[in-house]
């Protein structure tokens, strides 16, 4: 008589162990790339630290910066962008895009001038104290104010930015909940 397939039902505790073990490895690995991808190529959260966007943003909140559009295309004039200085190091700001290359920026009177044009800024409630002369944003650049011109570290301070300066555009205030909504 012939037996039939032996079933292997005894596994040593031992194996089951360092098998179970590999598994959480092998899982936190890939949810730690998939996080590392996501923030990279993606989007990512980012807490405003400051009063440089005031009222547009507030400190605390916290936002969420796309970042696949500028992969595929460049930023444009009036984006809220996340950005970053190279005299300071791996710090992160937020700031709007006021010129593009071939722009000419101006500030008199309180007034933001581009290309010879006023431009209405309703979202504005600190104006700048200060004029900035005609200047024209260079190819590759741009050019970016704080939206509290009375008190922001920017482009009229550390000069025009270049593209790979940039590095998302902030598109929603995420928290806190009650005021959740789309930046513009």
């Amino acid at each position: 008589m012939m037996a039939g397939p032996q079933l292997v039902t005894d596994i040593p505790k031992r194996k089951k162990l360092r098998s179970g073990f590999w598994d959480w490895v092998a899982t936190f690995a890939a949810v730690g790339l998939a996080a590392f991808l996501v923030t990279t190529f993606l989007a990512e959260p980012i807490r405003v630290d400051g009063r440089s966007m005031r009222n547009t943003l507030q400190d605390g909140e916290l936002m969420l910066a796309t970042k696949l559009e500028y992969w595929l295309g460049d930023p444009e004039r009036f984006d809220v962008v996340i950005c970053h200085y190279p005299a300071e190091g791996k710090t992160r700001f937020v700031k709007r895009i006021v010129g593009v290359p071939g722009d000419t920026v101006a500030i008199a009177g309180g007034i933001l001038y581009v290309n010879g044009e006023p431009v209405d800024e309703s979202y504005i409630d600190f104006r700048p104290s200060y004029a900035l002369p005609e200047e024209t944003v260079r190819e590759g650049h741009y050019f970016v104010l704080g939206d509290n011109r009375a008190s922001s570290m920017d482009s009229h301070i550390v000069g025009q930015l270049t593209r790979d300066q940039i590095l998302g555009r902030i598109r929603y205030v995420l928290w806190p909940p009650g005021e959740a909504r789309r930046v513009r």
